[in-house]
């Protein structure tokens, strides 16, 4: 029986989800936009509603949700809201990325297009893998992480819980990211990135701490709940 799927977040990630969406609907009966700071409409030619009228329309046993944040404070909360519901995360491979048949990937990740997950590489639950990225062979990738268009994140890497791999950044093989660190666009890693710390140039350096109580990115974020941009 074909499945609804919540779209949690109609700002810039949730609308790129939705567009790489159509290889995968045949699995879905219905897809809608869940987003807590507009008022129930119809967005990009779908229903768009609150994460309580959400649950009031949809249980459980019917309807599956994909996080679609990129702040990673946010992504860590609307997770949490999710489960505590009793609602599995879909998991979706978009048509044309490479996800090895050995690779071990979570509830909740999204690949888009263009992406590469290799051979033996752990990417945990509530995980978006952008647009030409790579998770190369043996690398462990923790919950609620974005890794972002044509990054590279080599063989060996451990990247911890809530972090944040930018556009375009390149890590040397077997570095550790920190849980809630910050890898800038197009940072060059030749070394471990300490938990909650942002990182960003070539060789990259840290530049500031992260107050994890807060979100990384709120000078971007306009919205209160579900982060629309």
């Amino acid at each position: 029986m074909k499945r609804v799927l919540g779209i949690y977040g109609s700002g810039g990630l949730g609308r790129c989800i939705n567009e790489r969406l159509p290889d995968a609907e045949p699995r879905f009966a219905e897809v809608v936009f869940i987003d807590d700071t507009v008022p129930e409409d119809i967005f990009r030619n779908r229903r768009r509603m609150s994460f309580a009228s959400f649950c009031e329309r949809y249980a459980p046993t019917e309807a599956d949700v994909i996080i679609a944040q990129g702040e990673p404070a946010l992504r860590e909360a609307l997770y949490s809201r999710v489960k505590k519901a009793g609602y599995v995360l879909a998991t979706i491979l978009s048509k044309g990325a490479f996800v090895s048949p050995y690779a071990k990937v979570g509830e909740g990740v999204f690949v888009f297009p263009g992406a590469v997950v290799e051979d033996n590489a752990v990417v945990e639950d509530d995980v978006c893998i952008a647009d030409h990225a790579v998770v190369a062979h043996d690398v462990h990738i923790g919950k609620h992480v974005c890794v972002e268009a044509q990054s590279v994140v080599p063989g060996h890497v451990v990247v911890g819980d809530g972090a944040f791999i930018g556009i375009g950044a390149l890590l040397r093989d077997r570095v550790r990211v920190g849980a809630h660190a910050v890898v800038a666009m197009g940072a060059v890693v030749m070394r471990d990135v300490p938990e909650a710390v942002e990182v960003m140039g070539n060789p990259a350096r840290a530049c500031r701490r992260i107050d994890t109580s807060q979100r990384v990115f709120a000078e971007y974020y306009h919205g209160t709940e579900s982060g629309k941009e």
